[in-house]
């Protein structure tokens, strides 16, 4: 009966510690990569990405490039962007829940939720219930 107790233990603290250095490693400020992210498109969403012209898609470019992602301490999220001119800015509260590979973004009561993947110095999360254009956001650390 102790060893079953050590084990699950011993597992608890395992997983404890591995949920605290995926936190750690998502810390702090990620910007949007642009072209990795249209890279990533698959499916419906890369039908109707080349299926627009030129001009819109230089739009949509310059509309999600500079947004910049920040997961701070204690759950505080920011996000960052432009438009137009202005500067804007929406805060909230993330959280991750690394044994399901997810993370919760909620800005003014609104939830999002998204698998998160870390390749190679970047951060990519997928929207879990969007099936949008951007589903697929990668980000470079900033």
């Amino acid at each position: 009966m102790n060893k079953v107790f050590f084990f699950i233990l011993s597992l608890g603290v395992i997983l404890s510690d591995r949920t605290m250095a995926q936190n750690e490693e998502l810390l702090g400020k990620w910007e949007l990569n642009i072209d990795k992210s249209i890279a990533s498109f698959e499916g419906s969403s890369k039908t109707r990405y080349d299926s627009l012209s030129l001009e819109k898609k230089e739009r949509l470019k310059t509309t999600m490039s500079g947004r910049t992602f920040h997961f701070q301490e204690a759950g505080k999220f920011s996000v960052d962007w432009k438009s137009g001119t202005q500067s804007k800015t929406s805060s909230g509260t993330w959280k991750m829940d690394a044994a399901s590979g997810t993370v919760s973004i909620t800005i003014e009561g609104n939830v999002t939720d998204y698998t998160y993947k870390f390749l190679d110095g970047s951060l990519m999360l997928q929207n879990i219930r969007s099936h949008g254009l951007f589903n697929i956001l990668c980000f470079s650390r900033k």
